[in-house]
């Protein structure tokens, strides 16, 4: 009966969309048959809702008799819409025929292939069978049998052993029908059988995870041969106080067919966006014409980029809200350097181990297990006492402030996430500054699509992915330099238009700033006073006005002056902290960390920065068969030595962010410009996009390979290569050419939203925490995954 209301529902659901396509394409007879189409999506609907409520049986095919009701009207309003705007817009009948076909074929892939094990039973004979627990030899482990209830009670991490003697049938699929302690997350079950091809006990034959209030974990598909004999399922809990409550083991019972509309609702929006940024009317005018559209469309990745950053913190946050901000203790950057400052001092207060002055070398990890002397990590030593390396921004902006007024500790994640926040929003601004000034004929779905490809790519993710307090210094830093951005762009010294000089003071202020949150981004500082220089010549005229010479000049004094004395004024900060804590202005400390290598005496091998080279621009991500489906393994090349890899890795930019690979078209971009252009943008480019990206990777050689990094220089190099892509885009006469530049956005964007995800939630969720975090990460990799 089952195969028969399947064929009926299929058939029912195959004359709708052939009306509904038929429509589409002005079929008359398509159009007679409307009503027809109507009545029997009423039916598959209805068919639907009465399994659903119990009242007509149907074999659990409730859910798949609604799915299908659900496409079929879905398209059927799609083939109404188009019939009511057929004269108006040929462009968004396109459109909405391809989505509807799209809809389609999504349909068939949720039905065939995401529910293909529910159809495991329909390909032999099965006879479903619920194995009583009076029938079943018990061994091992903690466990309490109710024979009233003819329920067991499994507790403590022992392994327990239910074996079933002769079952003498095959077996297709398992239920273990059990529920798991409140405290509890998962259970893990192992079967190994005999069948009639091994006399002997095959192990570890099935393996489940059984996890709380999922119930889809508690049934898999079985690929076994012929009968089976002795069947032993084994129980183990992961912790000494969990428990679980097994109730009946099934054997061949159907799994329920189950469709997830907002799986099919990702997979299509993925498709549309790529398909209309290569065909779409609107999304191919260029952005001055559809001001509005751009940034309300900013405005709405800018808001699912925000919301995607408190999602990854809220995941590790479990205490009340209020508990959290009342802190009373704190890390190295939110409570040391907060107390040492208040004291009106800049070594930190931690009590200094009499072991660790004794020592000869202090700075060796080794030497410090070996004597057993306590050290602070990550600190730095210096003549005696601990300081902090990293930069006193954040502390100064935001942790000092909230202990003066509240007399609490303001919580690592929460900054981290703020700072976060900010980079994010400033980041889209600088973009559509950008935008403005340079790229104001750009069709709006390839400037839509950079955008997107360069907040999914900017490294960020990895940052409020991982909240320590290591990453408050790479988060503050990256919000200090997307705001000096913007404001440097929207000071206009990179383009035509009246130099405003304090948005120069302010952009100055801002990246100073960020020197002062991470000093390794003092490069941007350097890059921008070239662009700084490089503008003089404009500083001292204003547009339609010839200005004497000595105006002329005093307005180059004032524009010099906006531009360097907030930088200048931030450098004697940094300067004069150096040398309160090392005796010396230009020395960060870093050399007398105590951390896992000595870097006193490490030597600069060249090996090393290839590495950092190779993770960080090339490593190539590979296909897996697990959820999130795509992962990239850490590379030293070969290379001998030590060589320290933090937790977690990524794939080289250019396959994060395809338009990278704009680079190559560099020099056909520069042969369209006259000598002085092409020197200008060549510096501009080359150094801001390039030079100082890529001085950032070599530079932590010493200190190792760590996922974060990638906040410091990832969007500065996209933001180049799109600049050259747009550039030679808005040029060409070759309608073809500007396709297939559509194209590639159009797969760009895809894979960039794809592949990020896949690297940011392995990141997020690795193996050895997944269940800690097991409703996500279950909810999810149940979500996409096909077996």
């Amino acid at each position: 009966m089952t195969y028969v209301l399947f064929a009926i529902g299929l058939l029912a659901a195959g004359f709708v969309l052939s009306v509904a396509f038929g429509s589409m394409a002005e079929k008359k007879w398509a159009n007679r048959l409307g009503k027809v189409a109507y009545g029997i999506n009423g039916y598959l609907l209805l068919q639907g809702l009465l399994g659903k409520v119990h009242i007509l049986g149907n074999r659990g095919l409730d859910g798949y008799f609604l799915f299908l009701a659900a496409v079929c009207a879905c398209i059927l309003l799609i083939s109404l819409t188009i019939r009511w705007i057929r004269s108006k817009s040929a462009s968004t009948c396109r459109m909405l025929r391809f989505a509807a076909r799209t809809i389609a074929v999504l349909a068939a892939v949720e039905l065939l292939v995401f529910n293909f094990n529910s159809f495991h039973l329909w390909m032999g004979d099965y006879t479903e069978r619920r194995l009583s627990l009076t029938d079943v030899t018990i061994e091992n482990g903690d466990f309490v049998y109710d024979a009233g209830q003819d329920q067991l009670t499994i507790r403590g991490k022992g392994e327990v052993l239910l074996t079933y003697q002769n079952l003498d049938q095959p077996v297709g699929t398992l239920t273990v029908d059990a529920s798991l302690a409140n405290h509890t997350k998962s259970a893990s079950v192992i079967v190994d059988i005999t069948d009639e091809t091994h006399r002997e006990y095959r192990y570890n034959t099935v393996n489940m995870q059984l996890l709380k209030d999922t119930p889809r974990s508690h049934f898999t598909t079985c690929e076994l041969s012929g009968k089976v004999g002795t069947f032993r399922v084994k129980f183990t809990l992961p912790e000494d106080n969990d428990s679980i409550t097994v109730r009946n083991i099934i054997i061949n019972r159907d799994i329920p067919f189950r469709f997830s509309l907002l799986r099919m609702g990702v997979f299509l929006a993925l498709i549309l966006l790529g398909y209309g940024i290569v065909h779409s009317t609107l999304l191919r005018r260029p952005c001055y014409r559809e001001k509005l559209f751009v940034r309300a469309s900013a405005a709405v990745v800018t808001a699912v980029c925000c919301l995607g950053c408190v999602s990854l913190v809220w995941a590790d946050t479990s205490r009340p809200i209020k508990e959290i901000f009342e802190r009373e203790s704190g890390n190295q950057i939110t409570r040391e350097l907060v107390d040492a400052f208040e004291a009106g001092q800049v070594s930190l207060e931690a009590p200094v181990d009499p072991g660790l002055l004794a020592m000869e070398n202090p700075y060796d990890w080794s030497a410090r297990s070996a004597d057993n002397v306590n050290a602070q990590w990550d600190h730095v030593f210096y003549n005696g006492k601990y300081y902090s390396y990293y930069g006193i921004a954040p502390v100064v902006t935001l942790f000092l402030p909230y202990h003066l007024l509240t007399g609490h500790y303001f919580p690592t994640q929460f900054a981290v996430l703020l700072y976060g926040l900010i980079g994010v929003v400033f980041l889209t601004l600088t973009y559509l500054a950008y935008l403005r000034r340079f790229q104001r004929t750009l069709p709006c779905g390839m400037a839509l699509g950079g955008l997107i490809v360069m907040q999914a790519s900017s490294g960020i993710w990895y940052v409020v992915a991982r909240t320590l307090f290591y990453e408050i210094s790479i988060a503050s830093g990256f919000a200090c330099v997307a705001v000096g951005a913007y404001f440097l762009m929207t000071s206009n010294i990179l383009s035509r238009g009246r130099i405003s000089c304090p948005k120069l003071g302010l952009a100055s202020f801002f990246l100073a700033l960020a020197v002062l949150c991470r000093p390794t981004l003092a490069v941007y500082c350097i890059a921008a006073v070239v662009m700084i220089l490089l503008a003089l010549p404009r500083a001292g005229k204003h547009p339609g006005v010839q200005l004497a010479a000595g105006k002329q000049n005093a307005k180059r004094i004032a524009y010099l002056a906006w531009g360097a004395v907030p930088m200048l004024l931030l450098a004697g900060v940094q300067l004069w902290y150096n040398y309160a804590r090392f005796d010396s202005p230009l020395d960060f400390g870093i050399q007398y960390s105590l951390t896992i290598n000595d870097f006193t005496r490490s030597q600069f091998h060249m090996g090393f920065v290839f590495i950092g080279l190779y993770n960080y621009l090339l490593a190539v991500p590979k296909f897996i068969w697990t959820f999130p489906f795509f992962f990239t393994e850490f590379t030293t090349l070969n290379i001998n030595g030590y060589y320290f890899h933090d937790t977690g890795n990524t794939a080289g930019i250019i396959w994060l962010a395809l338009p990278v690979l704009c680079y190559l078209l560099a020099g056909k971009a520069l042969k369209r410009l006259n000598r002085r252009d092409r020197i200008r943008w060549s510096v501009i480019i080359g150094l801001t996009c390039v030079l100082m990206p890529l001085v950032i990777i070599c530079s932590i050689w010493e200190s190792g390979y760590a996922i974060r990094y990638t906040a410091d220089f990832s969007w500065p190099i996209l933001i180049g290569a799109l600049s050259i892509g747009f550039y030679l885009y808005r040029h060409t006469k070759n309608e073809t050419w500007r396709k297939v530049a559509r194209l590639c956005m159009g797969v760009a964007v895809p894979a960039a939203l794809v592949l990020n995800f896949a690297h940011v939630y392995t990141f997020k969720f690795p193996s050895w925490v997944a269940l800690d975090h097991f409703g996500v990460f279950n909810n999810l990799a149940e979500l996409f995954t096909i077996f």
